[in-house]
């Protein structure tokens, strides 16, 4: 095997050729997606590399949410056994904007108050949540939730060979789906529900609902 078909980092080693992380003689379980996220960083070491950057690199073709990136950079810590808090390998740098403290809070809601009526920004208004000091912290800033868009969970779903298989939701919104798109197949198609919520924000008001098929 030529030398550049490894990348080092000790006491790891990444087998290029066949996208395997050892350690050391030892075969350390990455799944594809989080080992091209680990390849992008070991070949671009000691630089800040921006979300932004990341996604264009991993993902070209297809939106990807910082959501659905932090859970791989959380899959590439766990495989490096790094830890967020005192990281040996991956190193984190919080862009600025809000912080869960109250005077941030507080400057995030009335910059939501006044975004453009009819945006999805100002819908957040219409949940009683968004008035509480603590419940507006668990509703925008909760540190172990991670929101998502559909597109986001379409990808996420294709990269772990999992099959949409519909929605939970009431019977209401499920038949004005079906006026929209009368064909039955498109019950279980995440672009056509992408589309509908678009037109319709408030679908899903609370979180996504929905039933996975895994092919045998």
């Amino acid at each position: 095997m030529g030398a550049t078909s490894n990348l080092l980092f000790a006491p790891f080693r990444l087998d290029l050729e066949n996208e395997q992380l050892w350690r050391a003689d030892k075969l350390v379980p990455l799944r594809a997606k989080p080992f091209a996220l680990l390849r992008y960083m070991a070949e671009n070491p000691v630089r800040l590399v921006l979300h932004e950057e990341l996604r264009k690199a991993i993902w070209p073709a297809t939106y990807v949410s910082e959501g659905v990136l932090r859970v791989y950079l959380r899959e590439v810590r766990a495989a490096l056994e790094d830890e967020a808090e005192s990281p040996r390998y991956i190193e984190t740098i919080a862009r600025r904007g809000y912080r869960p403290v109250p005077e941030d809070i507080r400057r995030c809601r009335e910059d939501i108050a006044t975004a453009e009526d009819g945006s999805l920004l100002k819908s957040l208004t219409r949940s009683d949540d968004f008035f509480s000091m603590s419940e507006c912290r668990d509703l925008l800033f909760h540190p172990q939730e991670h929101r998502l868009s559909l597109p986001d969970i379409k990808a996420f779903l294709a990269d772990n060979y999992l099959q949409f298989a519909g929605f939970v939701l009431p019977q209401a919104i499920l038949r004005r789906f079906a006026m929209r798109f009368p064909d039955p197949a498109a019950m279980t198609d995440l672009d056509r529900w992408n589309t509908f919520e678009s037109e319709a924000p408030d679908t899903f008001a609370g979180m996504y609902l929905f039933s996975l098929h895994k092919p045998t």
